[in-house]
């Protein structure tokens, strides 16, 4: 019983750390080549529609998203792509984000009467990562190739209110311009609702504003940062980033902040700490190969910050 009691902890408080950092901001982390650890930038939904009389069944698979070795820092950058759908029916842009995409809303569109010029994709997306406070600013560096497009980034904190959500603060960018080098955006956010707080934000990105766009407009994105009024800054959305993951003989902890002692430790599944140390800094390699195979959870802290990682050991 204690054992068990253990282990539920250990996952309550590894779930909330997570629920309030997103580590994977500067795109260092893919569970394959098309999924970046964190972000949602895929959906597949089937369902039969009636068109024109005619019952049809209709299969999405939306994949916008590609890992890049084109990186602005560190090895991997993410590259969003618009998409061709439904035999050619529908183009859609590239988005990827912090929420989760209503399939269900997006498949009950009126096929017989659609009008690609009123169907905005990211109306179709909702949530997004807990987070109770309202940055100042939130920056990334990009690259952009439009083929005819504008794209755009969108941040969007919100809070239940009386059963409905609404929108506490945002913030919008976009630009139709050709970006060849990466180039720091840094988009202001504007507080809608004064003294409330958020409970979740979301990050938006999209190769172009609407359905009547061209798939072939790409966008690389990297180092997204929130910036706030005291000054911190959180590179990554999490100030450590960890690879590789999953692993076999070391993970590397590679802290945003330099020169600045943080401590780890590392959990097995049960909540026993496996490792640790109370005075790192700047990089730091662990071996892990003594470690039996599974999932760990590494908690590290910094200047008072708590951050936490899954890690996926397979020896």
């Amino acid at each position: 019983m204690k054992k068990i009691l253990v282990t539920l902890l250990a996952l309550c408080f590894f779930t909330f750390a997570n629920a309030q950092n997103l580590s994977n901001g500067g795109f260092e982390e893919w569970t394959n080549d098309t999924i970046a650890t964190g972000w949602t930038s895929t959906f597949n939904a089937s369902t039969v529609i009636d068109y024109m009389g005619f019952p049809v069944p209709v299969t999405i698979n939306y994949s916008s998203a590609h890992m890049v070795t084109e990186a602005h820092l560190g090895s991997y950058a993410m590259r969003i792509q618009g998409q061709t759908l439904l035999s050619g029916m529908m183009q859609v842009p590239g988005v990827c984000h912090l929420g989760v995409f209503d399939t269900e809303a997006i498949l009950n569109t009126d096929f017989d009467n659609f009008d690609a010029s009123s169907f905005n994709l990211t109306d179709y997306i909702h949530g997004g990562i807990e987070f109770a406070q309202i940055p100042t600013s939130v920056s990334a560096w990009i690259k952009y190739y439009p083929t005819g497009d504008t794209m755009q980034m969108t941040i969007i904190a919100t809070r239940w209110n009386s059963g409905t959500r609404e929108i506490v603060a945002r913030g919008d960018y976009s630009t139709s311009e050709t970006i060849t080098d990466f180039t720091l955006i840094d988009i202001p956010i504007d507080t809608l609702i004064d003294n409330a707080t958020p409970d979740t934000l979301n990050i938006i990105f999209t190769t172009a504003q609407s359905s009547e766009c061209n798939p072939e407009s790409d966008l690389i994105i990297d180092d997204i940062q929130l910036n706030f009024e005291n000054g911190i800054t959180y590179l990554n959305l999490n100030p450590f980033t960890v690879t590789p993951n999953p692993t076999t003989d070391f993970i590397q902890i590679h802290p945003a902040v330099e020169n600045v002692p943080y401590q780890v430790q590392l959990f097995d599944v049960n909540g026993k700490i496996v490792w640790e140390n109370q005075s790192l800094i700047n990089d730091t390699q662990i071996d892990v190969q003594r470690f039996t195979q599974g999932v760990y959870f590494l908690q590290t802290q910094q200047n008072g910050k708590s951050s936490s990682h899954k890690i996926v050991i397979n020896n």
